[in-house]
């Protein structure tokens, strides 16, 4: 008769895990799309203590049930609180020791998952696990000391396997040893020197259901009230948009997309210091001569140096502007400095730039850097300056 009970249950669990992992794998998602879940767990607890050790023993089965929640907290980590009731017992004959314990566990552990992406994919058929916590067993006994309701605290340790992980509706076979600070479930005191500890293990088949609770059209973690882009998969950083180089700027509005950049610069790397100063140093070397825009010889190095930045970074515009002091004629001053601009800029083009990256205007006199009524300020406010745009 024990023995046709025994081949029931394991025909039952057998059967439940065909029927998780059948369902299991008629749905196809990412694990980053759910990031809840609740679990129904089937199966049996196991005594091991001063009486006896039961574990993954297939004598004196009782059926056991427990009921979780998962929140997926990264790639590698799930948080779970599961709550199980069962029983153990160990029946030595008339004559010796017997004892009969209900238990309604309750655990916190931390799941550590393999399928994280670095030891096996995400969406990897079958994924182990192990997970580790803290518990909390509620037991009643019909043996003394026990004879009546005890709260004991425990160390729930264990591990097992999830069936497509990366689904809504996903099977999970796992086995948690409970090492506990009691030894009053069986009844029977330690000496000393002995172990003084009864323990249990829950050994479980059951369904996972896994949900989110945003909307997220496009499944990309960002609620579609604060997604910019909700019918594209994004990043969260790009507030829901793509963002190919991750740098939290939206590909849209990135003129660097595949370099990580700042949002000042429209998603392009920050200027180097050693670009600034070719720039600044473009500015102070570049001459003209008297009251035209011909460029003197003198000047042509440093504008070689702004054609050797703009080669070595395609991500570089130019924006070359002319000034003037207040000396002459207001109109006069303006086209002097827009045709010197223009010459600069056909320096540059003439050497292999694109026009497309370069920007030239003259603003005449409206822009002094300096005082106009001396001649050390007037000469620098006679200037063509060179900023690197995006």
């Amino acid at each position: 008769m024990v023995v046709f009970k025994i081949k029931q249950m394991k025909k039952r669990i057998l059967t439940l895990a065909a029927i998780a992992g059948l369902f299991a794998s008629s749905a196809t998602a990412q694990n980053q799309d759910y990031m809840h879940g609740v679990g129904l767990h089937f199966g049996t607890m196991q005594y091991n203590g001063d009486l006896a050790n039961e574990y993954f023993s297939t004598e004196n089965l009782h059926g056991a049930i427990g009921v979780s929640y998962n929140h997926y907290v990264n790639k590698a980590l799930d948080a779970t609180l599961m709550f199980s009731h069962g029983r153990i017992d160990h029946n030595s004959g008339p004559l010796n020791p017997s004892f009969k314990t209900n238990l309604y566990n309750f655990d916190l552990m931390l799941k550590y998952k393999f399928n994280n992406g670095y030891l096996l994919r995400e969406d990897f058929p079958v994924a182990p696990f192990f997970h580790v916590g803290i518990g909390d067993a509620i037991s009643t006994s019909n043996r003394y000391p026990n004879d009546n309701t005890a709260i004991d605290f425990n160390f729930p340790i264990g591990g097992g396997l999830v069936i497509s992980p990366a689904t809504r509706l996903s099977a999970v076979i796992q086995t948690t040893h409970h090492w506990t600070f009691t030894d009053a479930y069986d009844g029977w005191v330690s000496k000393v020197g002995e172990p003084n500890n009864d323990n249990f293990l829950f050994t479980s088949v059951g369904l996972n259901y896994n949900f989110n609770t945003i909307q997220d059209r496009d499944r990309d973690g960002v609620a579609d009230d604060k997604d910019l882009c909700p019918d594209v998969k994004g990043t969260e950083s790009a507030n829901g948009c793509p963002d190919a180089d991750n740098d939290g700027v939206a590909d849209a509005e990135d003129k660097c997309k595949t370099l990580a950049g700042i949002a000042a610069n429209k998603g392009c790397p920050k200027i180097q210091k050693a670009d600034l100063k070719i720039m600044n140093m473009a500015m102070q070397g570049l001459f003209f001569k008297t009251g035209s825009a011909t460029i003197e010889d003198k000047s042509y190095p440093v504008l070689d140096n702004v054609v050797a930045v703009m080669n070595r970074h395609p991500e570089y515009n130019l924006s070359i502007e002319g000034h003037t002091d207040n000396t002459g004629n207001a109109d006069s001053n303006l086209k002097l400095s827009q045709d010197r601009a223009a010459a600069a800029a056909a320096y540059i083009s003439g050497k292999g730039i694109s026009t497309d990256r370069i920007a030239a205007a003259g603003y005449g006199q409206t822009k002094p850097i300096a005082d106009n009524s001396t001649e050390v300020g007037r000469a620098k406010n006679r200037r063509v300056s060179f900023r690197i745009t995006f």
